[in-house]
């Protein structure tokens, strides 16, 4: 992206510098300042478009035909008493997501039908208090859209999703506090749109 950044700005300098024989120096100087924002601008919203495409790529609804036979006997071995389910490719696996007990829940499949995860939702009081701490420490005040607890086989996993002034964040942490991952994007505005 940089080397794509410098490219530009190097052409549309010497695009000025050319022009620049009935022109000031200040003038050119100022044009080209005015021609490198916008180049700026124009690569946030190329990224900002990456990560968007990104973020859907990481998510895909699947109708039940899609999902393979080994993987929905598996599913409906272990939770034979759900009858709405709604099936997600996230990443290399296979999610079920369903509700129960008024809670939200996801769990993750291999293709051979191997569960490997369980994320339940939860409220933001069931953190643990070092995850709270550490949240508070780090973004100060923000608007919480999703919390939810990924047990996983060895380890348990709390994702949270949340909003600041600025940036819609997405993390994960371990149970003691640890950064696991971190994905950020500007947050869109109502006056944006």
């Amino acid at each position: 992206m940089k080397k794509a950044k410098v490219l530009i700005c190097s052409g549309l300098m010497l695009f000025f510098l050319g022009c620049s024989q009935e022109k000031s120096e200040s003038e050119v100087n100022e044009e080209i300042s005015d021609a490198m924002e916008e180049v700026e601008n124009a690569m946030e919203e190329v990224e900002d478009a990456m990560e968007q495409v990104e973020d859907a790529m990481d998510e895909i609804e699947l109708t039940l035909d899609e999902v393979p036979e080994i993987v929905r006997q598996a599913f409906e071995e272990a939770y034979s008493s759900i009858e709405e389910v709604e099936w997600e490719m996230e990443g290399e696996y296979f999610e079920a997501e369903f509700d129960m007990d008024g809670k939200e829940i996801g769990i993750y499949f291999t293709s051979e039908g191997i569960e490997i995860a369980k994320e339940v939702e939860i409220e933001m009081s069931e953190l643990p208090q070092v995850i709270l701490d550490a949240l508070n420490d780090e973004y100060g005040e923000f608007d919480v859209d999703e919390v939810s607890k990924l047990n996983m086989k060895d380890e348990i996993l709390f994702e949270i999703e949340f909003e600041t002034e600025e940036l819609e964040i997405e993390i994960k942490m371990d149970e003691n506090g640890g950064l696991i991952e971190k994905r950020e994007s500007k947050r869109e505005r109502e006056e944006d749109l």
